[in-house]
């Protein structure tokens, strides 16, 4: 009532206050020990009664008819579940805070209105700024450095979008450490969904990481331009190799032809197996090269092994012998899918490989079925491989007890060559060594369908094709040395020979002769602005019809390499056989083509009659007017000269 006595209280408050009906008319005051609160208190208020619970107590005035006041409504609605998640949500706050203090990163962490609302230890250091000149204000006005327009669009974006940003670059001047680069990356955090938002800040200082990427990089650019620059290093040692090497290889064809006594031709065999040695190591050059280009297209096709294995049985026959070897080849009748000349190629360098390496004992190449694959094996009795060298030996121009470089055990290319075709492939290539005892190298390839390996039968095509042919060739060579040999070569086959030292001079030969080759053998590389395919197009052109070519090159530059075999043409590398060579010109020659055009003079190839008739040479330069004659008197022609 007015005067603060109790008039009436509920069963709640019954049990809150521990009073009873006979309490009614006591002074409230009676009541107020058991509640803690401070004395005159009106406003609605938290109070917490005796046994800890909680309670927000409200106090309301209630009035007579006449307006007057006639006591007072004192309500007590339960809080001490809201309290204790107050406590949790306080205590969790604390746990966040300290774990923000205490990490290394630089962490802070925001309001709405982007003040700071805490910090980690690291970002007070970094940053340069103290707790009591940060919290509460907004973050880029805690210090001129953090004023900078990246900073300021960073937390634009952040109150424009209110969702996560990632990774934001910003460079800013920090006292003591200079110029340093930062990642930034904000998320909104809202403690409950009533709670304003939260933004958490983080920070990572990416300015080493930045200057490790800058250094890496310049190094892989360093090591692509010192790639770039061993291929093309590689090429032009391999080109300037090759030309010496192709007429060296031409004359002994040539002279392997016409030498009668035995003697001679053990040395000019000599001199056939010293090209070959050499070849082979440009050849491996070659290989990679052509690996590296991409230009090495893989058909895979099913086939039974035992083909490849009896070649092989009869290629490795001799060279076991000479090394006095036990030469054993287990072969196998199942069927395998892979691409057989690819295949073939890595059998092959495997074995030579086993050949140098191995002085005394055995060889053997055998098969055994695993599963659908079949593990074509390679093993030997040679030195074998240590343990920490075995990772190494698959990777270019790395060899094993070849201190000196010995030229007979090549350049280290067959084993990396072999693991690029192998990778090209899908196929696995495994190793197992011992010291002392030898090598096993292991090839895994999957089994192919029987039904689907035909031999194709001889064509009576290709039959035909093994009657000599005879027609006209253009050479086009700017080597004079290399050039002569061809002209040599295919004269003493019976071909018509044009030769030219560029593309210019090659349309122009034709168009003088009225006539169209037969066949066009030129090197890629020629001077005066046209090269090898470009000629060859020319000349078709001209000719108004496909004519068969022969790209014979020394070039083995990856870009070079990838033009060629993109052109269509028959792509030679010099140094080539001689018998090779006039073969391959025999089967292109005799392969049927478009008959030429009606206006083209088609001149003979030989004299008519029984070549008593007398040549005319005309021709400004000595030298070419005395080899004109000797060529044309060895084949029973009188000759006269002009100048």
């Amino acid at each position: 009532d007015v005067d603060y006595n109790i008039r009436f209280f509920t069963p709640a408050a019954k049990s809150l206050f521990n009073i009873i009906k006979y309490e009614v008319g006591r002074p409230i005051g009676d009541l107020t020990r058991r509640i803690k609160e401070e004395e005159n208190q009106s406003e609605a208020r938290e109070v917490r009664a005796d046994d800890g619970s909680w309670f927000m107590r409200g106090l309301l005035p209630y009035r007579s008819g006449d307006g007057r006041v006639d006591g007072l409504v004192i309500t007590f609605a339960g809080i001490s579940e809201i309290k204790a998640a107050e406590r949790e949500i306080e205590a969790a706050r604390a746990y966040l805070d300290s774990i923000i203090a205490t990490i290394r990163q630089p962490l802070v962490v925001l309001d709405e209105d982007l003040r700071v609302v805490s910090a980690s230890s690291s970002f007070h250091h970094i940053f340069s700024v103290k707790p009591e000149d940060l919290i509460g204000r907004q973050l880029r006005g805690a210090g001129d450095h953090l004023d900078v327009p990246a900073l300021r669009e960073f937390l634009a974006s952040i109150q424009a979008r209110g969702t996560t940003i990632s990774d934001q670059e910003i460079e800013m001047e920090l006292p003591g450490l200079g110029r340093r680069s930062f990642s930034m990356s904000a998320r909104v955090l809202r403690e409950e969904p009533s709670a304003r938002r939260k933004i958490l800040v983080a920070i990572v200082d990416v300015t080493d990481m930045k200057r490790e990427g800058k250094a890496l990089e310049a190094a892989r650019s360093e090591a692509d331009r010192a790639n770039v620059g061993k291929s093309r290093f590689l090429a032009a040692a391999s080109h300037d190799l090759r030309q010496p090497l192709q007429t060296i290889s031409l004359l002994q064809g040539m002279l392997e032809k016409r030498v009668r006594d035995e003697p001679t031709l053990k040395l000019v065999r000599r001199l056939d197996a010293t090209v070959n040695t050499m070849s082979s190591m440009l050849d491996k050059l070659l290989d990679i090269n052509q690996l590296e280009a991409g230009i090495v297209r893989p058909t895979i096709v099913d086939f039974p092994i035992k083909r490849l294995l009896d070649e092989l049985r009869t290629e490795f026959k001799y060279y076991t012998e000479a090394n006095g070897l036990d030469w054993r080849v287990v072969s196998s009748s199942l069927t395998v899918r892979s691409d057989p000349r690819l295949l073939e190629q890595i059998m092959r360098n495997l074995l030579s490989n086993a050949v140098k390496y191995t002085t005394k004992g055995k060889l053997l190449l055998g098969c055994l079925r695993r599963g659908d694959k079949l593990r074509i094996e390679v093993w030997d009795t040679g030195p074998g491989i240590p343990e920490l060298e075995l990772p190494a030996i698959f990777e270019e121009f790395h060899q094993l007890d070849n201190p000196a470089r010995e030229r007979s055990k090549g350049l280290g290319l067959g084993l990396a060559i072999v693991q690029r075709l192998a990778d090209l492939l899908g196929h696995k290539i495994d190793v197992r060594s011992r010291l002392g005892a030898g090598s096993v190298f292991t090839i895994e390839v999957p089994l192919g369908r029987p039904e689907l390996a035909k031999l194709p039968a001889p064509s009576q095509k290709e039959a035909q094709e093994s009657t000599p042919s005879r027609g006209t060739v253009l050479i086009v060579e700017d080597d004079p040395a290399v050039l002569e040999m061809l002209q040599l070569l295919f004269d003493a086959e019976g071909h018509r020979t044009l030769v030219a030292a560029d593309g210019h001079k090659a349309q122009e030969l034709v168009a003088q002769h009225l006539t169209v080759p037969d066949l066009i053998i030129a090197d890629y590389n020629l001077p005066k602005g046209l090269n090898g395919l470009e000629t060859i197009t020319r000349l078709q052109v001209q000719a108004q019809r496909t004519i068969p070519a022969i790209v014979l090159t020394g070039d083995i530059s990856t870009d070079s390499l990838r033009k060629i075999a993109g052109h269509g043409c028959v792509h030679l590398n010099k140094p080539v056989r001689a018998t090779e060579l006039t073969h391959l010109a025999q089967r292109l020659i005799a392969k049927p083509r478009p008959a030429a055009s009606d206006s083209v003079q088609q001149l003979p190839l030989l004299l008519d009659g029984d070549k008593s008739g007398t040549v005319f040479v005309v021709d400004d330069d000595r030298t070419i007017r005395e080899a004109m004659r000797d060529l044309l008197s060895e084949n029973g022609y009188a000759v006269e000269l002009f100048a």
